[in-house]
């Protein structure tokens, strides 16, 4: 059971919870030597691990999310913006799923 952080209702036993992402930033992964294992197969036919670096770069992450239930979810992703109380008052639709 959990509370929709949008309609602030309680859900009923077994009922799913959904993430929706409210505030996402930029991220940036540093460069890391020797991070992915990678299997080869040598000249005699055996398997060896290799180790290779990873680039690193540049992404997105989730800084902040509601758990909501399965009705808001819906709305929100049909573009109906909403006015949520754990969000201070600040609408939220479509433009939240685009950045």
């Amino acid at each position: 059971m959990y509370i929709c952080q949008i309609c602030a209702k309680t859900s009923k036993p077994h009922q799913p919870s959904f993430r929706l992402p409210v505030e996402l930033r930029k991220k940036k992964y540093p460069f890391r030597k020797e991070a992915k294992f990678v299997r080869k197969i040598d000249k005699k036919k055996r398997r060896k691990k290799e180790k290779i670096p990873d680039p690193g770069g540049r992404g997105m992450e989730i800084a902040r999310e509601l758990t909501v239930c399965q009705w808001c979810r819906d709305r929100v992703l049909r573009g109906q913006a909403l006015r949520c109380r754990a969000a201070g008052g600040e609408a939220l639709g479509s433009e939240i799923l685009k950045e």
